[in-house]
């Protein structure tokens, strides 16, 4: 059985694995890291893998954990996912990337398993996790706009091998609260789940939600278009197919995150969260 985050198996009536929080000194039964909410299963249950469900399991970090023991629990788990990290990345900023994960998976219903081959990885793709405190990952791809405006990028197919290379900005990490790192962390997988599927499904979403590229000018020489996005977005940030996707899955991980209920007329589209929830049993 799949809890989230960690495999359990009620044979035994224990998990798979060791829980990545940690041990509370508050709570004795928590030093068995394989039990099941506390070996209590009649007053509690276990919706995250994580703990109990009368915990606050917002944090990823546990005091009892050494920053060098939760950065190797954290990498270990996101190895779990298929993403594996370059550059040096600050323990805050790494717990966060984690958390978007496992907010992703969670929403999606999701393995591990079924995680890494949504992002390619049954096709051989991994994910990696690039953090720099300065844009150079971009520049291989020459793109004047986005070295203007560094702060999280995805980018298909660059460093010359089958990867989703999902770039983090020390400057942006820095300047954003952790629910904003969070949300981007899961709107840049969105982007390598949709380029995982060739962009079928930011096509595909874009057709169920009637939306379309139109013009912009009356002038036939030079008409301009713009993407319309039919049916109620879900923010104001749908440039085009992939963006709207992107912002979509994000929206239905995130229902009340600040960008998407914050936006008078935008907020409550039901076609692109029911898209999105029907890809996520799709994949898995």
């Amino acid at each position: 059985m799949y809890y989230g985050a960690r495999f359990y198996d009620p044979a035994l009536g224990y998990f798979a694995s060791a829980d990545t929080m940690g041990v509370d000194k508050g709570a004795s039964q928590s030093r068995n890291r394989y039990a099941y909410v506390l070996n209590n299963p009649l007053n509690h249950t276990d919706p995250t893998g994580h703990c109990t469900d009368d915990d606050d399991c917002t944090h990823t970090s546990h005091p009892t954990l050494t920053p060098e023991e939760q950065r190797a629990n954290a990498t270990a788990e996101l190895a779990e996912y298929g993403i594996f990290l370059r550059g040096t990345w600050p323990l805050e900023y790494l717990l966060d990337a984690l958390q978007g994960v496992r907010d992703l998976a969670a929403a999606a219903g999701w393995s591990p398993t079924d995680f890494r081959n949504a992002m390619g990885g049954h096709e051989g793709r991994t994910t990696l996790f690039v953090y720099e405190e300065h844009y150079t990952v971009g520049e291989q791809l020459g793109g004047a706009d986005e070295r203007r405006n560094p702060s999280f990028e995805y980018y298909d197919g660059i460093l010359g091998q089958n990867h989703n290379v999902i770039a983090f900005i020390g400057s942006a990490m820095r300047s954003a609260k952790p629910e904003d790192r969070r949300y981007r962390v899961v709107h840049e997988l969105a982007h390598a789940w949709d380029s995982s599927s060739h962009d079928h499904l930011g096509y595909d979403l874009a057709h169920t939600t009637h939306s379309q590229w139109i013009p912009t000018s009356a002038n036939p020489n030079n008409p301009g278009y713009k993407y319309a996005p039919g049916d109620r977005a879900v923010s104001g940030y749908y440039t085009n197919e992939q963006e709207d996707f992107a912002e979509s899955v994000a929206a239905t991980v995130y229902p009340h995150y600040s960008a998407f209920v914050l936006i008078p007329g935008l907020h409550g589209t039901d076609s692109r969260i029911n898209f999105v929830q029907q890809q996520f049993q799709n994949y898995r």
